[in-house]
């Protein structure tokens, strides 16, 4: 974790950040990602979505994809990391990383009412 001095991924962010890094989004699983920018007191958390998982395979790439598409749409750091996140959720219920990945619309739907997937559920946690 950046140079192997760091004991937790906060600290590795941090580190990151003085070395010159715009962003680090951690991410943490069903428990959501964190956004560290440089001047921010606490990093913003975004928490995780309950979802039944099927297979995880794929989320970091669903995450990194929806996130590059949000900002590429214009929508502020935060916000894309938020969208990323729901969409990363999603991906889960699927099986593989072609089949889990989800659509704009799905994670719209998610996002606006909290409740989208394969099997009908998902809350934000």
């Amino acid at each position: 974790m950046a140079g192997g001095r760091c004991r937790t991924v906060d600290e590795a962010a941090t580190a990151l950040l003085s070395r010159g890094v715009g962003a680090v989004v951690v991410t943490l699983g069903a428990a959501g990602c964190r956004l560290f920018r440089p001047g921010m007191q606490q990093p913003l958390s975004i928490p995780g979505w309950r979802v039944k998982v099927a297979d995880t395979i794929g989320a970091g790439d669903t995450l990194t994809g929806a996130l590059s598409a949000a900002l590429a749409r214009g929508e502020d750091l935060a916000s894309a990391v938020a969208w990323a996140n729901a969409a990363a959720a999603l991906s889960v219920q699927g099986r593989g990383a072609i089949n889990g990945m989800p659509d704009l619309a799905a994670t719209r739907l998610l996002r606006e009412h909290g409740a989208v997937a394969a099997d009908g559920h998902g809350t934000q946690a």
